[in-house]
């Protein structure tokens, strides 16, 4: 394995990193919107909660194409799901909120990941409360307060690896090689892309393998 990406990152940086981002798009950016097509046509078929999560879906889908969209739909979420009173999807409409906000409105974002917490604690939504908590960690990066981010995402780390969610564990050890690539402990950084890298290869996580390899050939 190390041989592979020592073979791979030795050739040009850039010409490497531009085909990494046209496998990505093959691989994350196609199916995506493949994925809203299917669930646009769901959503006319259903109410209540199935409505409510298909929204919240399509929030988190929307949020890397059209940010409005996202928006519409995870507020949307938002009022249907405190109208029928449905805790966990409030939450989860709350956790959208934040993840749209975090780049332009700290302080939105803030609150909304405050509330998001509170419910998925309240609801004892365990993956909830440890991808609030990231979420809530990314806020922290953004402002450039990286030992409070740090602190945050080792604590969601923990209770991913109890809850042995691949998915959430190779988010978080991606997050953790961030803030220390910003702190400039680059081997310490691409140690945790590693990480993360074969995590997911081991899951066939195939979105998160390309966007690895993208933060690996940066980090390099």
């Amino acid at each position: 394995n190390h041989f592979i990406f020592h073979s791979i990152f030795n050739r040009s940086k850039n010409a490497t990193i531009d085909k990494i981002r046209k496998y990505r798009y093959r691989i994350i950016e196609n199916p995506m919107q493949n994925k809203i097509a299917q669930l646009e046509k769901e959503l006319i078929l259903v109410s209540g909660e199935k409505r409510v999560d298909l929204l919240n879906e399509l929030a988190f889908l929307y949020r890397g194409i059209d940010i409005l969209k996202s928006k519409e739909s995870a507020f949307e979420a938002l009022e249907l799901s405190q109208k029928i009173e449905y805790e966990v999807g409030i939450a989860e409409s709350y956790f959208q909120l934040t993840e749209i906000f975090t780049n332009t409105d700290f302080e939105k974002a803030y609150v909304y990941i405050e509330k998001a917490l509170e419910l998925f604690d309240a609801s004892n939504y365990e993956k909830g409360v440890a991808k609030a908590l990231k979420a809530q960690a990314g806020l922290y990066f953004q402002q450039g307060d990286y030992p409070t981010s740090l602190k945050i995402n080792l604590t969601a780390l923990r209770m991913s690896e109890i809850l042995k969610d691949d998915e959430l564990i190779i988010m978080l050890v991606n997050a953790i090689a961030r803030i220390h690539e910003k702190q400039k402990s680059y081997h310490t950084a691409r140690n945790y892309y590693y990480k993360a890298y074969k995590i997911a290869k081991r899951t066939k996580n195939y979105r998160g393998q390309a966007a690895l390899l993208v933060n690996l050939g940066v980090s390099n």
